[in-house]
């Protein structure tokens, strides 16, 4: 059999080859654990950093400034939020704590930032009331028109109070009485702006779908019956009227502007006056002069 020929290798080969197999056997395994130690020691500072960020005292919460409150209890507001001081601050999710203040009842929009290294910081858009709402319950009203809370025992505001919309309707159609709801809430606002009623307030607003929107005034318990519809000159006329009574002095409890066909009459009813005493009879008179 013949002899193969082989070319002899050349010395520059032999180490490309050496270096080849010197790379496989010992650098790539070397840098392999290099690399798998360095992201053990990564994970592991990243742990400790955890722990610590979690765990020091340096960052325990030690202020919780809670601003925009009026009406709402700051510690009813950090019961809702489930904030308290002694907290570490990075275990606050302000985004949680944000939504859990939004459900308070008086809480219309929040927001919660954290200060490092110790306080939070509490920011609160309360609903403001303008009125309260008679739904078999009183409820606080916005400006809106939104019911937002049941009035509790001892909050004690000076409203209106806003009747003739049943519970029943109210669910059944909330747009339509919503809409109700703003119309009364806009004659109240035109009423504020009305210097003939200086010294007097309104004490409730009542609707009815026949005879429309009554205003009934304190103090005295006067009533303005408006009637449906817009008020148009009504409201003027209803100025002119109390500026007479008021002039003239009498003592009225109803003024009637709800004449469809006689839109500048208006009806007033007087109190009634005290019985007069009963004058002594003649016979009496005659025993007396004897």
């Amino acid at each position: 059999m013949a002899r193969r020929n082989r070319r002899l290798r050349s010395s520059e080969e032999k180490r490309e080859s050496r270096s080849r197999w010197l790379n496989r056997l010992i650098l790539a395994p070397t840098r392999w654990l290099l690399l798998s130690a360095l992201g053990v020691g990564l994970g592991f500072g990243a742990y400790r950093l955890v722990v610590f960020v979690r765990t020091s005292p340096v960052l325990t919460v030690r202020s919780i400034e809670v601003r925009g409150t009026i009406n709402c209890r700051t510690e009813s507001l950090l019961r809702a939020g489930q904030l308290q001081e002694g907290m570490n601050i990075f275990s606050v999710d302000s985004a949680a704590v944000a939504k859990k203040l939004r459900a308070h009842s008086w809480i219309r929009r929040a927001h919660v930032s954290r200060v490092v290294p110790d306080r939070i910081v509490v920011e609160v858009e309360e609903y403001v009331p303008v009125a309260l709402i008679n739904l078999e319950g009183l409820y606080y009203l916005d400006a809106e028109g939104e019911v937002f809370k049941r009035l509790q025992p001892g909050e004690a505001l000076d409203l209106p109070i806003l009747t003739g919309i049943s519970r029943e309707a109210y669910h059944a159609d909330p747009e339509r009485a919503r809409r109700r709801i703003l119309e009364a809430l806009g004659t109240l606002e035109r009423l504020k702006k009305q210097s003939c009623l200086a010294g007097r307030r309104v004490a409730e607003i009542h609707l009815d779908e026949l005879t429309g929107l009554t205003v009934l005034l304190d103090p005295g318990a006067l009533a303005l019956r408006f009637g449906p519809g817009d008020l148009g000159n009504r409201l003027q006329l209803s100025c002119r009227v109390l500026d007479e009574i008021g002039r003239r002095r009498l003592k009225v409890h109803t003024v009637m502007l709800n004449h469809e066909h006689r839109p500048g009459w208006a009806t007033v009813q007087l109190e009634a006056y005290a019985a007069e005493p009963k004058l002594p009879s003649k016979k009496a008179s005659d025993q007396g002069e004897r």
